[in-house]
This record gives C-alpha cells, structure tokens and sequence, in this order.
C-alpha cells in the first residue's frame, strides 16, 4: 500500500508487479488502482500477460509498464473492455485517458511551471487597449472627408478571472496526474489544489481556451487537460477508484500476432458456404475468418491461442479437437483453391516465457510438438498443425507492423518443423 502523500520516493516496481495466470477469473491485465478511503492509501498492482518476462530493476520494469500501457492504448476496443471502473453493484465502462495524464505530468515537469495564460485576447469595443493591426486586418473603415475611421475596433480583452481560472485547471489537472501515476518515476504529489472541481465550469472555460489557442503545445496541453476533467467523475474526489486494462487479453493477443505476422487481403482466404434452398431465396453463410494469414513464398495460417501452456508446460492446456480441425479446414480450402501461391501450412501461437523453467531457451519462437486428425491422411503438410510459443515480451517489443523479419524467422521454424516430420 502506498500512502498519498509521500511514498512514491524508493518505491521498488517490482512490488507492484505480478503476471496474470488465467486461474479461478485471475484474467485482468493492466493496471488496478484501488482507494482505500479509511486508510487514505493507495493499493496499486500492474498485471502483466502470460508468458510476459517482468524485468528486475526500477528502470526496466518502468520500461516495460510503458510497454504495456502502449499495448493496450493500441489494441484496446470494445471487444477487450480496455477499461473499467467499479462501482458498488455494477461495473462502468469508460476510457482512461491514460495519454492525457503522462502528457500532462511530463508538461509540467518540462515547463517546471503550472500552464499560465500568456496570449492576448482581443474582442470587438470602442474603450480598452486597441491592436491597430488587429483592427486594420478585421475591421472594415467608414471614408470621412478627413480620412477614414473605424466605428469598432480591436480591443484587448482582459479578463483576469479567466486567466487564473485556467491556471487553477492546470493546478488541479497535474495534482491528479501524479496522484494516478506519479509512482512510476518514484516523484511526490505536488501541493492539492484549493480550487474546487467543477465539471461544467472546467469544460466550459477549456473549450473557450482551445478555440482561441493557436500554439501547439498549448492546444495539445488543453486538450489533454479536457480528456481528464471530461473523465474525472462527479464526485469532486481525484481518490477515485480505477483499472486500465482488460479482462479479454485473448483479442488483443489475436490482434497483436494479426499485425505482426498478417497480410491486410486475408478476406481472399476465408472458406465460404452456401445455401441452396428449393422454396425461397439462397443464403450465404457468413465465412470462416480464420486469426492471420502469413504469406511469403508460403501460406501459414496461423490461430492466435491466449493459453496456459507455455507456463505450465501441461497437455490439458493446448488447443481442443474443434480449433485443430477448423485449421485443417483452412488449410485444406487453401490448397484447394491457390496451391499455386506456395505451400501451406497450419500453426496454433501460443504465448510464453523464454526463460520459463520448462522450456529455458534464447530463442523468441519455440515448436513444441504437432496436432493431427483421425479423419485425414495427415500427408500433406496443412494437414499437420504446429504448436508455436512466441516470447509475449519479444512480440510486444515489435515497433515495425507487419514485420518482414518476424514473418521469416516465423514461417523458417514452421516450414523446417513440417519438413522434417
């Protein structure tokens, strides 16, 4: 547990970091951000994948929780729930604008100031301090004989409220950056604003900001302060409970091996069915999709399967009967249908540790054995179906998608496997 005020200074990350195991709903991967009201504390976990290799000092763990916020800011929709917030008796679902909040935090710590107003606001008057260039560019003259004169003109606004108005935003904004992830850079809370939160107000004088802002920093700052005052509830507490992650890792790993591995055309490989039907009209059948399809000389089609196996090393954890004969039938339309594009193959990935005891290798993509069905000859090669671990923290790691290097260091195992049984 972490108090509020000043237990960031030492913190070792490790301590708050642990992988998810799939066990007994243990599914969450993100971070978990839990207020103890009684005890004014905090209770603060980051959960990590399967197979993810968590580093050993401060430094790396950093860069991997920043790995892992990346990851899920990418991937995250609404099928993985990429956020949730819990309440009494029901779960709220929203998006943490977990972005807006390192922006701000990293802003102010760069400026080594809160945001002040420094631009001049000019409205249309006749008293007041006037912009004649201003006025020369956005007023149109009246003629007189002794010349011309302008019946309005460019006047600064001032409006001393507004300014230390947006000043006490950015007071409030960067409070609760650091009391939501100041304990990744180890830093202390700065001061608690006096200033008490307003969702409407807030809004409302941001919005008005933005509109006349013409820095880009300054508008990227303002939009960043809207993001979080639009996502701080109404309760006028920043001690508020939150979890920025997902319960459904499974689809962001299928997104993730997709990226990595897949060609954008996989549509042209989906099986299709029909009916023809004798008293109405025919139907068509909405395709089998299968997860990616690698293709480079060779087709691999490869099923992403978010299992337990490469940290348990156990049978009853790798792909059931139904998942290896659907890939079969892939591959088999595939042959059927463009044999001519290469060889096909079948591959289930699956995600693991490369240091993990069972296995203990250097390599990021490891074979570990082969499926076959009863109801096939299993002679041709889409007719086998390779198990794959891939190393999470190598693939989460991979910048450049779809990655050239990856698809042929994946599909050389795939092909040399095959050949070889």
């Amino acid at each position: 547990m972490l108090n509020h005020i000043n237990d960031y200074k030492g913190i070792a990350l490790s301590d708050l970091c642990r992988n998810a195991t799939n066990i007994d709903g243990d599914e969450f991967v993100g971070i978990k951000f839990d207020w103890n009201t009684h005890e004014s504390k905090f209770d603060i976990s980051i959960v990590f994948p399967l197979g993810y290799r968590i580093g050993i000092d401060n430094e790396a763990i950093r860069s991997d929780i920043l790995s892992l916020i990346s990851l899920l800011t990418e991937y995250g929709d609404n099928k993985s729930t990429l956020a949730h917030q819990k309440s009494n008796s029901f779960v709220q679902y929203y998006s943490f604008p977990i972005q807006a909040y390192m922006n701000i935090m990293y802003d102010f710590l760069d400026r080594g100031r809160y945001y002040t107003e420094q631009d001049e606001t000019y409205t249309r008057g006749n008293s007041g301090r006037v912009s004649w260039n201003r006025t020369i560019r956005h007023e149109r003259p009246i003629v007189q004989k002794k010349g011309i004169a302008y019946l309005t003109m460019q006047v600064r606004k001032r409006n001393d409220t507004d300014k230390n108005l947006i000043t006490e935003i950015s007071k409030y904004c960067v409070y609760d950056s650091f009391l939501k992830l100041g304990w990744l850079y180890g830093y202390n809370l700065p001061p608690k604003p006096a200033i008490k939160f307003n969702k409407n107000i807030f809004l409302s004088v941001l919005r008005e900001k933005l509109a006349i802002t013409h820095k880009d920093r300054d508008k990227r700052l303002i939009k960043d302060m809207l993001d979080i005052v639009s996502f701080v509830d109404t309760t006028e507490k920043s001690e508020q409970d939150f979890y920025f992650g997902t319960y459904k890792f499974e689809y962001i790993w299928e997104k993730l091996i997709d990226n990595i591995f897949g060609i954008k055309e996989k549509s042209l490989y989906f099986p299709k069915s029909t009916w023809t039907l004798f008293y109405s009209n025919n139907k068509e059948n909405r395709a089998l999709l299968p997860d990616t399809i690698l293709k480079e000389q060779d087709i691999v089609v490869l099923d992403a399967k978010y299992y337990r196996y490469g940290e348990t090393s156990a049978a009853s954890h790798l792909p059931s009967s139904s998942s290896i004969n659907k890939q079969i039938t892939y591959g088999e339309y595939i042959f059927n249908n463009y044999k001519d594009e290469g060889d096909i193959y079948n591959a289930f990935i699956m995600p693991f540790r490369r240091s993990n005891e069972f296995f203990n290798t250097e390599l990021n993509y490891l074979a570990i054995g082969v499926a076959k069905s009863d109801w096939k000859k299993n002679d041709k090669h889409y007719e086998l179906v390779l198990g794959v671990l891939a190393d999470v923290k190598h693939l989460m790691s991979v910048r450049v998608k779809p990655n050239n290097k990856e698809v042929h260091e994946l599909l050389s195992i795939v092909r040399e496997t095959i050949q070889q049984l």
